[in-house]
């Protein structure tokens, strides 16, 4: 069962963070895409009483896609650019930094 808060608590629900932020820069010219885009969570608890946290993390992504010709495309995505150690779930880590590369073929 999940906890009810009133406002005289000043509780946080958990894995509820203060605050949370998207950002994100994208350019496509129909042949050439490119984006980058940035996530940012604030510290977060992990228990009703609120006195076990996760720290506050900013991740950042990029990535790429050139159409080659009409029917072949390729694209490459760099994941978590900072390299950043943070959870969204105690004691689960997110992946670290990596690399993706696609081909994308139509026929």
């Amino acid at each position: 069962a999940s906890a009810v808060y009133t406002f005289e608590d000043d509780k946080r629900a958990v894995y509820s963070p203060g605050h949370t932020a998207d950002a994100a820069l994208r350019y496509d010219n129909g042949k050439t895409r490119l984006g980058v885009d940035a996530s940012f969570a604030a510290e977060r608890f992990t228990d009703e009483a609120n006195t076990v946290s996760l720290p506050a993390y900013v991740v950042l992504n990029a990535d790429a896609r050139q159409q080659l010709s009409p029917n072949l495309a390729v694209s490459l995505a760099a994941k978590n650019l900072l390299n950043t150690a943070w959870q969204s779930v105690s004691g689960y880590i997110m992946p670290p930094l990596s690399f993706w590369l696609g081909l994308e073929a139509r026929y």
